[in-house]
């Protein structure tokens, strides 16, 4: 998983090679940006004399901190070819209009 912010946003992306998009879920939950899943496989093999049926599954979660405040409606998932990315837009600052710098 890498974190960075790039243009003003903090970018999450995580590879996710064979978890399918409807098997994970990302949230915020008390500040924290959540991302859980479930990664299920099965592999069916036939022959002549012998049938075999493979399964393995497991799940993931990573809790990431954010150190700003969001509304969970300005966050963006897009998960294509098996890479989730995040963003998470940074809260505009709002700058004094105007200070008086006294000259000495």
């Amino acid at each position: 998983m890498d974190v960075f912010e790039q243009a003003g946003s903090l970018v999450v992306k995580a590879e996710l090679p064979g978890v399918k998009k409807e098997d994970i879920d990302v949230k915020l939950e008390h500040g924290d940006l959540v991302i859980r899943g479930e990664r299920r496989e099965e592999r069916e093999v036939k022959e002549d004399e012998f049938f075999r049926l493979e399964r393995s599954r497991g799940s993931f979660y990573r809790c990431i901190p954010l150190p700003f405040d969001v509304q969970s409606e300005q966050i963006t998932a897009d998960y294509t070819n098996g890479l989730l990315e995040v963003r998470v837009p940074r809260p505009a600052q709002e700058q004094p209009a105007s200070k008086k710098i006294e000259v000495k």
